[in-house]
C-alpha cells in the first residue's frame, strides 16, 4: 500500500502542523479509499484463480467429455461401417448366387426334351413355357405360345376343369400328380 507523506517547504514547521492536523482528521477507511483511487488495490491472485478455476476446470471437463464422446463415436462409427460392409459383402453375395441359380434353372428349364410350364401356385395361370413347349406346339417364340395357352392345351383331358384344378391343389400341397391331355397344335391338328 501507498503512504500519504507530507510536502511543506522546510523549516515551516507551522505549515507542517496544519497539514499533519488535516492528516490526523482522516479516518483509516478514508485512507484506504484515497489508496484504493489513486494507488489502486494489488491484484489478488488467489481470489483470480478461484474465480477462473471453476470457468477453467468447466472448460477442461467439456473438451475432456467432448473428446472422449467423439472418440466412443468414432468407433461405433467404424463398427457400424464393418457391420454395413459386411451384410453388403453377404447380400452381393446372395446375389451373385441368385443369379446363379437362375441361370441355373433357366438353363436346365430350357434344355430339358420334355415341354415345362410354370404356374401361379394360387391362380394356376402359366407364369412361363420352356423353349421344348414351344417347339412341340409348333410356334416360333415363347410369348405367341404363353398367349395361346389356353388353346393349345384345349382338346380332349382325362379331367373336367374342376377335377383338374383339385389335382393341381394336390400337386401344390406336395402330392404327386401324373396329368395327361390332347394339346393342339399351332397348325390346328390334336397331340398327346
Amino acid at each position: 500500500t501507498g503512504a500519504l507523506h507530507h510536502a511543506v517547504h522546510k523549516g515551516s514547521a507551522e505549515l507542517l502542523a496544519l497539514v499533519q492536523e488535516g492528516f490526523d482528521h482522516i479516518s483509516p477507511a478514508e485512507y484506504r479509499a484515497i489508496d484504493e483511487k489513486w494507488i489502486g488495490t494489488p491484484v489478488a491472485w488467489r481470489v483470480v484463480v478461484r474465480r477462473f478455476a471453476w470457468l477453467l476446470l468447466t472448460g477442461i471437463v467439456a473438451v475432456l467429455l467432448l473428446g472422449g464422446g467423439n472418440l466412443i463415436l468414432g468407433r461405433q462409427v467404424q463398427r457400424r461401417t464393418a457391420e454395413l460392409n459386411r451384410r453388403l459383402a453377404d447380400l452381393r453375395a446372395s446375389q451373385d448366387d441368385l443369379q446363379n441359380s437362375r441361370q441355373y434353372f433357366a438353363t436346365v428349364f430350357n434344355t430339358i426334351h420334355d415341354a415345362l410350364f410354370i404356374l401361379d401356385a394360387q391362380t394356376f395361370e402359366v407364369l412361363d413355357i420352356n423353349q421344348r413347349m414351344v417347339e412341340m406346339f409348333g410356334y416360333t417364340s415363347r410369348q405367341n405360345a404363353l398367349a395361346h395357352f389356353k388353346r393349345i392345351t384345349g382338346g380332349g383331358t382325362t379331367d373336367t376343369e374342376d377335377g383338374t384344378r383339385q389335382r393341381l391343389c394336390k400337386a401344390r400341397d406336395g402330392e404327386p400328380q401324373a396329368f395327361e391331355w390332347q394339346a393342339t397344335h399351332h397348325d390346328g391338328h390334336l397331340f398327346w
